[in-house]
């Protein structure tokens, strides 16, 4: 299995499907991987189930425009981007659906 940087997947082929990108290296368990996107009330309850279950993760904020910036009455900026470590990837999913949702992989 391979890994693209770029866009932090996992990919079957030494090419990612995503950006494009070729020659990708081989996939580590501690390479991070895109897990979901989520709003902020989500993403505190996430983290907690997921710090609950010993799974680190990574939170980046979707989109980087200044908090002043409103879209339809809510901050552009609000939802997170969330990642995990590759070796404990398939259990962030099953947690994931626990917590009702379908992963975005």
């Amino acid at each position: 299995m391979f890994y693209c940087k770029k866009c932090k997947k996992p990919e079957l082929q030494d090419r990612c499907s995503y950006c494009g990108a070729k020659r990708l290296k081989e996939i580590k368990n501690n390479d991070e991987v895109f897990l979901c996107i989520k709003g902020p009330m989500q993403t505190a309850m996430f983290e907690e189930m997921l710090k609950n279950n010993e799974i680190p993760m990574l939170k980046i904020p979707r989109f980087s425009f200044p908090a002043s910036t409103r879209m339809f009455g809510s901050v552009r900026g609000s939802e997170f981007k969330i990642f995990v470590p590759f070796g404990a990837l398939d259990k962030a999913q099953d947690l994931l659906k626990l917590f009702g949702e379908e992963e975005n992989l």
